[in-house]
């Protein structure tokens, strides 16, 4: 006999015994179903999940607008009730650090400062 180290989905005994025929069929199947793994996910998310969690908060964040000056909009998708403090890239080699407490922004630096017209804030209010 093999060890599965995957998890086992548990189907129940009586909708398994209801399309069996016979008792060799019957175990045969038991089987089989032991040894596939279950489609839902029941287990820690692998770094797959954390990076794809990681950019979505980046772009919720910054987010760059579709323009020919490589602007960018800063809070486009985050909810302003809550409170966040990040520095993270722009495009054209820009960097945006802000701080978000009490649906206000208490402060934004952008760096180079030649490139601050080209950051615009989007949904919440400016302190």
């Amino acid at each position: 006999t093999r060890v599965s180290m995957r998890p086992v989905c548990p189907i129940p005994l009586a909708r398994r015994r209801a399309r069996v025929r016979s008792p060799r069929v019957y175990a045969a199947r038991v089987r089989a179903l032991h040894t596939r793994p279950c489609p839902t996910h029941s287990y820690e998310p692998s770094a797959d999940h954390f990076a794809n969690m990681n950019s979505a908060l980046n772009w919720m964040l910054v987010q760059p607008a579709d323009d020919i000056n490589g602007s960018a909009l800063v809070f486009a998708a985050w909810p302003c009730g809550w409170d966040v403090e990040f520095k993270l890239r722009a495009p054209m080699n820009t960097t945006v650090e802000a701080v978000l407490k009490g649906g206000k922004i208490q402060s934004m630096i952008v760096t180079p400062q030649s490139r601050t017209p080209f950051i615009r804030v989007v949904n919440c209010a400016v302190a």
